[in-house]
């Protein structure tokens, strides 16, 4: 498959969802498998933060008739952004979890004030937030994997629908035998969804938008910001680079990290692909 057909199943007219207050997000339906097969549509989501969201995208969001949402975000994010779960309509599981999130504004402001190539650094903390994600979200991924076993209509977040959300997408698509090329394009697009921009823009109260993080945030050079919020895929790689070294596959990954049977895989496969 070429690029420009790479890029025409990204941006399927079905993949984007299309929500006042949505924030990336998106339908992982339509991908293609090497054996030709593809991803079913409206089975399964991946988005950023939902505080955002309307009374006006409720009938959509009903529409999708979700059963399962699972919320990356550590519990200071949640609060700082709720989610308002009567919008999804019928009266969906909730997965949360309370843990810290290391990669914080406390870390940042610390590792920037050491100054240096603010770039460089940049890139030096999200490749090392990609490079354990694998290990420390085993426990939330396998969660959302034991919703999808069950057959259920399931999605998945964080804050931007980028990092944490990133690498489920792709373990999610690698198991379904997905051609990399598609998993790593679908991990790219999220720096060009326009919805993004509602994120950067908006902060969850006032003394988040005082903060000296936000302050120290505003100062940092444009490719420094990019390194930051951006989806280069190099980060994705990296996590699939690691996973490939440790276990040998991402398969293999499943068996031993997520305790996903070679059973649950062609299971998972059967209910979501077509």
């Amino acid at each position: 498959m070429n690029e420009k057909q790479i890029q025409a199943l990204c941006w399927h007219p079905k993949r984007l969802i299309e929500l006042e207050g949505g924030i990336n997000f998106r339908d992982l339906g339509g991908y293609t498998t090497k054996d030709g097969r593809s991803v079913k549509w409206r089975k399964l989501f991946r988005s950023g933060a939902h505080n955002l969201l309307t009374q006006n995208d409720a009938k959509l969001l009903h529409s999708l008739s979700i059963e399962t949402i699972a919320d990356f975000r550590s519990l200071d994010e949640q609060r700082k952004a709720p989610t308002n779960l009567a919008l999804f309509g019928k009266k969906a599981d909730h997965l949360s979890w309370n843990y810290n999130l290391d990669m914080n504004d406390s870390t940042f402001l610390e590792k920037f004030k050491q100054g240096g190539d603010l770039t460089a650094l940049s890139k030096e903390i999200m490749s090392s937030f990609y490079l354990k994600l694998p290990t420390d979200f085993a426990p939330r991924y396998q969660k959302v994997f034991e919703s999808i076993l069950a057959n259920k209509v399931t999605l998945f977040h964080c804050s931007a629908g980028k990092d944490r959300t990133g690498v489920m997408s792709m373990l999610f698509l690698s198991l379904c035998d997905v051609e990399e090329e598609q998993i790593i394009a679908d991990y790219e697009m999220t720096q060009h969804v326009a919805s993004l921009k509602k994120l950067h823009s908006s902060g969850n109260n006032s003394a988040d938008k005082n903060s000296t993080a936000m302050a120290m945030f505003a100062k940092l050079p444009a490719d420094a910001v990019n390194a930051l919020m951006g989806s280069p895929i190099e980060y994705i790689k990296l996590a699939m680079d690691q996973i490939k070294t440790e276990y040998g596959s991402i398969k293999n990954y499943a068996r031993n990290v997520l305790n996903l049977t070679d059973s649950d895989i062609r299971t998972i496969q059967d209910n979501f692909l077509q």
